[in-house]
């Protein structure tokens, strides 16, 4: 039986399958034949194992040369312990200052630290004296209205090797007053609390958007929660995780002129409307960015734990139901904490 008419070849496609040339088979090449020289094998080495420790040990130090080798230098022969006794002398009138020490430009927008003048000598005295200043030192910072930006500030602008050596420090505190201050007594409109409203939004740009809260009120809650848990969540980082700070919390600056209260009473009030914005359900409903499974969550109990423990120390003879209203908010607020 023929085929159908549309199943037969037509005459051009009979003439390109008589012209074309047949397929030239291509090879492939042989796995065993090698494509390229082999590669001299190089001498094993004869360094041994104390000597490759020595060695990468050795590799980081900077030994103090002299400007002019054909006089002698008494600190370069001097081992290294009797050179930390001396930075340690040398850096008493600086550490008999608070520190860190820094000036603000005029206008207030850049700040510069002061750094001790043996850290300016040679690279040789300073990553040894660097030790000496990073890891004893007491470091004191005072945060207003929970904004730890100028911490932040401070801990970027170290160099790396330096900021790694507070991890080793004791010493570092965060005084924290307790109260909120206003930038104006009547803010001009755009302004909030402390800063204008586009600040506020990008630093509150990575939880959620500052500009959705309904009222400043709740504004303002949300701009304290984003700056607690942002400094939280960077404590928690690989970079700054292995810093630990002491936080103390100054409540001998009264509210206002008008209004006196205890220390407790204070720190209450504190509890109540600053910290307490970590459990209000208008920071929940605006929290729609950076949850990073927990992250932040050690950092925050520790700072509970630390305001708990200023309070324990000031609370006795204050009014009768303000313990147990304490301890009630921060059980409450170390629940909220577990659920990040």
């Amino acid at each position: 039986m023929a085929p159908p008419s549309y199943a037969r070849a037509t005459a051009s496609s009979s003439l390109k399958a008589s012209q074309s040339s047949p397929s030239t088979p291509t090879k492939t090449p042989d796995p065993k034949t090698p494509t390229s020289t082999p590669k001299k094998l190089k001498r094993p080495s004869t360094l041994t194992p104390q000597h490759r420790k020595s060695l990468h040990y050795n590799a980081d130090l900077y030994p103090i040369k002299p400007q002019d080798a054909t006089k002698p230098c008494p600190l370069a022969t001097l081992p290294s312990e009797l050179r930390t006794t001396i930075y340690q002398y040398a850096l008493e009138p600086d550490l008999a200052l608070p520190q860190p020490r820094f000036i603000i430009r005029p206008g207030g927008s850049r700040i510069s630290y002061i750094w001790p003048t043996i850290l300016h000598i040679s690279r040789a005295i300073r990553i040894e004296a660097a030790y000496v200043y990073y890891t004893s030192t007491r470091f004191t910072f005072t945060v207003r209205n929970l904004d730890f930006s100028k911490i932040v500030l401070w801990l970027d602008s170290l160099p790396p090797k330096h900021r790694a050596l507070l991890a080793r420090n004791q010493n570092l505190v965060i005084k924290i007053i307790p109260g909120l201050r206003q930038g104006y007594s009547y803010p001009p409109p755009g302004w909030l609390l402390d800063a204008w409203m586009d600040q506020h939004w990008k630093d509150c740009s990575a939880f959620g958007n500052v500009y959705t809260v309904p009222s400043s009120r709740h504004q303002i809650h949300f701009i304290l929660f984003c700056r607690l848990l942002g400094w939280f969540q960077l404590c928690a980082t690989k970079q700054y995780g292995g810093i630990t700070w002491k936080y103390l919390f100054d409540s001998s600056f009264p509210k206002s002129i008008w209004e006196q209260c205890s220390s407790a009473e204070m720190l209450n009030d504190f509890l109540r409307d600053q910290v307490g914005v970590l459990g209000m359900g208008c920071v929940a409903r605006a929290w729609t960015r950076g949850r990073f499974g927990g992250r932040g969550r050690e950092k925050a109990q520790m700072f509970l734990k630390d305001l708990d423990n200023t309070f324990v120390a000031v609370s006795a003879g204050s009014r009768e139901g303000l313990v147990e209203d304490w301890d009630w908010e921060v059980r409450r607020l170390r629940r909220v904490v577990e659920t990040w």
